[in-house]
């Protein structure tokens, strides 16, 4: 009972430590996307009206059509990717274990985590980070924009990496080339949505950046 007791509580103080770890990482890229993410232009009009006490649903009912829309096209082309080109060439250990892990997550996990976490973490915090950056290096706007969806793509596919490698996943060419060009695949979608957002619902005007060396505007993207 003893054993029993204190094996609880040190799981429950490993999960309150990874809690308050995640809170961390979201509120410092929370912090970076509100600050530096309007700087290269990267803005949402309802997220924008929230801060200001403003409700914008005409905004996010454009946003929600062009997501469901854009994320079942994503979706389709990854799937018929993986179940027909990539799962039937990796060995079946590989396969046993990543299709464990993920389904070991659950739906509740894979939205919270995946669709919301890594999302802010990733979309928000480290490509607005990334974007800044660059815009003191690069003078092209579109050419920033597209290279730190490609830098961004790639890390996050690179996190996903050890974890299964650990679990017992076999480090194949095609294994590691699959979780890069998965992700990197949505990345590059995604920005490809953003900018057709912005193109057909209006909100595609000049946003410059304080730097230096350049100033970059909606129109240059």
């Amino acid at each position: 009972m003893k054993y029993l007791k204190i094996k609880t509580t040190s799981k429950q103080a490993i999960f309150m430590i990874v809690f308050i770890q995640t809170l961390f990482l979201v509120a410092l890229a929370s912090a970076a996307g509100a600050y530096m993410g309007p700087e290269v232009g990267l803005r949402d009009p309802f997220i924008e009206g929230i801060i200001n006490n403003e409700f914008n649903l005409q905004s996010i009912l454009d946003q929600f059509i062009w997501g469901i829309v854009g994320g079942m096209i994503c979706s389709l082309v990854w799937m018929s990717s993986y179940y027909f080109l990539i799962r039937p060439n990796l060995d079946d250990k590989t396969v046993q274990i990543s299709e464990m892990l993920r389904n070991r997550l659950g739906l509740w996990t894979r939205i919270t985590s995946g669709g919301i976490v890594e999302e802010v973490l990733f979309r928000w915090g480290l490509l607005s980070l990334v974007l800044w950056g660059m815009s003191f290096f690069i003078e092209s706007s579109s050419t920033a924009f597209w290279l730190s969806l490609l830098l961004t793509g790639i890390s996050f596919g690179l996190l996903h990496i050890p974890g299964n490698i650990q679990a017992g996943c076999k480090p194949s060419f095609l294994f590691v080339a699959s979780a890069l060009l998965g992700n990197l695949w949505v990345s590059l979608f995604c920005g490809f949505l953003f900018l057709e957002i912005r193109y057909n619902f209006g909100f595609y005007r000049p946003y410059p950046v304080s730097c230096p060396m350049v100033s970059i505007g909606y129109e240059e993207v």
